[in-house]
């Protein structure tokens, strides 16, 4: 095997796949690339044994990183290897391999010898997809998908496994991405064209980590297949397998309010800034207290002090009150506590100019919402010892 490559075309190859380079496993071999090279292409290949992840270029293709390619395949030290191509001073690369277990790379400047392991010892793994439902988007709508959702999903360790993934779902005609921690929900939903999707109903909930290595892959399309045990992604020059979590997916529509006895609409970047305003005390929790005619929103911390500070340009709706009914201007109307970090990622979620509040109740998750009914993000407020 010999390969005389561009640098940067190499170099944007490897800092993709090296998000799948585990950094402990038992297994030895899925700490390096197999790199695979034949008269039409260069693969290059990593696995944690969760998440698999191929990427090609093209010899044959306009624009080329490729300049010059013999056949061959080797596994090569990941994270060594990365390090050397970023460091190399050269446009062009040469990579030449000696007796299967020396691997010559070299810039103009410098030579490194690595050892590496036979290609044929690298663990079996299966990126074509076999029996799958499988349907292809926009790759734009697959980011907004993404974006829309992945914030709210659980940190690793905290709770189950289901919450730390994106519950991708095809009902009714539509794709929805649904994530939750169980104090909060982000769902969000684009029309599938075509009517081989009238009678499918799909659920599979993917690590969120998988979607991350997804939107870092430049491409105009992404196809999505779904198998009984994984997912396979194809896009651009890229194919990313994933394992998919075993369970059910809780029903969240069931935490969606379905009665509104309070309405707050307010810019989004000046709400987003009063929060961070108020929570600079150094306590996320915030509360926030309505009248007929002004909102206010505070926080306390016992070691630093507190803060408070009046909404402007803010519309709050009370809609137990009809219009003929007389308001006491110095009456409290509504007061809840919540996560200002939920709601200010709720509302940079929605990415819209206006956000509404609905609330049902001060103990009741409330929903955040813009004039798009396909993009849902419901709250979970703090319950005090008065609650």
């Amino acid at each position: 095997m010999k390969l005389t490559i561009k640098r940067q075309g190499l170099e944007k190859l490897i800092s993709i796949c090296l998000d799948c380079i585990p950094t402990s496993t038992a297994d030895n071999c899925l700490r390096n690339f197999l790199l695979t090279v034949d008269e039409s292409k260069i693969k290059l290949l990593a696995s944690d044994g969760n998440i698999s992840i191929e990427g090609e270029l093209l010899i044959n293709e306009e624009n080329s990183d490729i300049v010059s390619a013999e056949p061959g395949s080797i596994q090569i030290p990941a994270k060594t290897f990365s390090d050397i191509i970023k460091n190399f001073q050269s446009e062009l690369i040469t990579l030449m391999l000696v007796d299967n277990s020396v691997l010559y790379v070299s810039d103009e400047f410098t030579r490194y010898n690595l050892r590496v392991v036979d290609a044929r010892e690298y663990p079996n793994i299966d990126l074509v997809p076999s029996n799958a439902t499988s349907f292809t988007i926009p790759y734009q709508d697959f980011l907004t998908l993404y974006k829309h959702t992945n914030y709210a999903c659980a940190i690793k360790g905290r709770g189950r496994d289901l919450f730390t993934g994106i519950n991708i779902k095809i009902e009714n005609s539509k794709l929805y991405f649904i994530a939750t921690d169980a104090f909060r929900l982000a769902m969000k939903s684009i029309p599938l064209s075509g009517e081989e999707f009238i009678d499918v109903s799909k659920s599979v909930t993917v690590p969120v980590k998988s979607l991350a290595t997804l939107g870092k892959i430049e491409a105009d399309t992404i196809t999505f297949n779904i198998e009984n045990s994984k997912i396979i992604f194809q896009l651009g020059h890229f194919v990313v397998a994933s394992t998919i979590y075993g369970g059910e997916f809780p029903d969240v529509r069931r935490i969606i309010p379905d009665k509104i006895h309070y309405k707050l609409v307010a810019n989004s970047q000046n709400f987003l800034s009063a929060l961070e305003r108020i929570t600079a005390v150094g306590n996320d929790n915030v509360q926030m207290i309505c009248h007929s005619n002004s909102v206010e929103i505070s926080s306390r911390n016992t070691n630093v002090g507190n803060s408070k500070e009046e909404l402007h340009d803010i519309e709050f709706k009370d809609l137990y009150l009809s219009e003929d009914v007389e308001v006491d201007d110095n009456l409290e109307t509504f007061s809840v506590i919540f996560n200002a970090n939920f709601v200010k990622d709720a509302v940079s979620g929605l990415d819209c100019q206006t956000v509404t509040l609905s609330f049902a109740s001060d103990v009741k998750a409330f929903q955040i919402s813009s004039d798009d009914p396909s993009d849902i993000q419901i709250v979970t407020p703090i319950r005090t010892l008065n609650s």
